[in-house]
C-alpha cells in the first residue's frame, strides 16, 4: 500500500488515518534504526546489553550516577582493564590483587567493595525477589546493568534493581569515568 500511495496510484487521505500514517512512519523509523543497531561494528559491548533500540532505560537522579551508569552500558569506562587497554594506566589488575578490574569484577566480586555489595544484594533479594524466588535469579553484571529481558524479572523489580545499583555506585563512590578539568591561565 505505501508503494501505491509513493506511485500516486492510490491517495493517502482516503485509505489511511493519521494515527495509522504516523504509527506506519514509526515502525519504519525504528526498523531502520534497529537494522542499523544489529550491523553496526561500534557499540558491540552496549547492543550486548541493549539489544533493541526502543528500550527505555532507568537512570539514576544523581549526574555522577548517570555518567558512571552510562560508561559501565557502554563498556568504557576508567577501570583499570580499561585503562590498561587504552594505554592510559599501568596494569589491568584491580587493586585489591585477584584479577583484572572489569565491570563484572568490580560489581560482583572485588572485595573492596564487599560490604556495599552485600547490602546491594540483600536488598535485591529481599525487595524484588522475597521468598523462595530469589534462588532462581544469578546476579550477573548483566542482570544489574541491563534492562530486564528475562520473564522472571518484572519492570518493577528491574526498577528496583537499577535504583539497588544506583544506591551501589554512589555508596562506593569509585569514579568509573574520566574526569576532566580545565584550568585556564592567564600570560
Amino acid at each position: 500500500m505505501s508503494e501505491d500511495i509513493f506511485k500516486g496510484r492510490v491517495s493517502a487521505t482516503s485509505c489511511i488515518s493519521m494515527n495509522s500514517a504516523l504509527q506506519i512512519t514509526a515502525d519504519i523509523t525504528y526498523n531502520s534504526w534497529q537494522k542499523k543497531w544489529e550491523c553496526d561494528s561500534a557499540g558491540f559491548h552496549t547492543h550486548q546489553l541493549v539489544p533493541r533500540v526502543e528500550t527505555k532505560l532507568v537512570l539514576p537522579d544523581d549526574h555522577d550516577t548517570v555518567i558512571s551508569y552510562c560508561r559501565l552500558l557502554l563498556g568504557d569506562t576508567m577501570l583499570k582493564d580499561d585503562s590498561f587497554r587504552t594505554g592510559t594506566g599501568d596494569s589491568p589488575i584491580c587493586d585489591c590483587g585477584i584479577e583484572g578490574e572489569m565491570a563484572d569484577h568490580f560489581l560482583l566480586r572485588c572485595s573492596r567493595y564487599s560490604d556495599a555489595r552485600s547490602v546491594m544484594k540483600n536488598y535485591i533479594y529481599e525487595i524484588c525477589f522475597p521468598g523462595n524466588k530469589k534462588r532462581h535469579l544469578k546476579l550477573t553484571a548483566s542482570v544489574l546493568l541491563a534492562p530486564a529481558r528475562d520473564s522472571s524479572i518484572t519492570k518493577k523489580a528491574d526498577r528496583e534493581i537499577k535504583n539497588a545499583l544506583f544506591q551501589f555506585l554512589k555508596t562506593v563512590n569509585r569514579k568509573v569515568s574520566a574526569s576532566f578539568s580545565i584550568t585556564l591561565t592567564t600570560a
